[in-house]
């Protein structure tokens, strides 16, 4: 008898088509686990971006190296009559830069360096900066350097005004404003010194 209850416990089991001990059925709650695995995450890719200068556009981020220029420069040495340079001067040829040449450490900045060549000039060198000076608008804060080389002028030391620190010993007051359109830059300085020094300058920059 007990062999024929086990045969017949076995047979059961084998119609049910489910291993004995497994449930049936599909639970009812749990969400499914992912698979854990030791593959790395992938690493997102990240594209790269242009940084344009608040209130800059494409075109005027450019820190306009090697752009044809024309600068106009009248300069009064005020007091020092025979120290600095004193008349009116032009020069043409292409500038080392007219527009922000720092864009990392002054995104606003603006920069005017003349000349980028080795030929001569009358206008030997202009140096000027601000801090602050994008296209369309004006600063009463920056530094303007002139140097003249000229038959009339000779080579006088260079014209100095440092509108960022007044009190400095080439301190001074003025106004630098900067425009730009179709391709063209244009920056104006009218700067007064100590002693009556003053520069009146205009550059004039294209697109090459």
């Amino acid at each position: 008898m007990l062999r024929r209850l086990t045969l017949l416990t076995l047979l059961l089991a084998g119609c049910t088509g489910a291993p004995v001990g497994t449930p049936t059925g599909t639970p009812t709650h749990g969400t499914p686990t992912a698979a854990v695995t030791n593959e790395p995450e992938p690493t997102p890719v990240i594209e790269p971006t242009t940084s344009v200068s608040p209130g800059a556009t494409d075109e005027s981020s450019d820190s306009g190296n090697d752009w044809p220029a024309t600068v106009t420069a009248d300069l009064s040495p005020g007091i020092y009559v025979n120290e600095f340079a004193n008349g009116s001067f032009t020069s043409s040829g292409p500038a080392t830069a007219c527009g922000n040449a720092f864009p990392s450490l002054f995104p606003r900045g603006w920069d005017m360096y003349f000349p980028h060549d080795s030929a001569h000039h009358d206008i030997e060198d202009v140096t000027f900066s601000a801090d602050d000076l994008v296209p369309g608008t004006s600063t009463t804060s920056f530094y303007i350097s002139v140097s003249i080389d000229s038959p009339s002028a000779g080579s006088p030391p260079s014209t100095v005004i440092d509108a960022k620190n007044p009190e400095s010993s080439s301190g001074g007051a003025g106004l630098a404003q900067v425009s730009e359109s179709d391709g063209t830059r244009t920056l104006v300085v009218d700067a007064t010194g100590k002693g009556g020094i003053s520069i009146h300058l205009t550059a004039v920059c294209t697109r090459p």
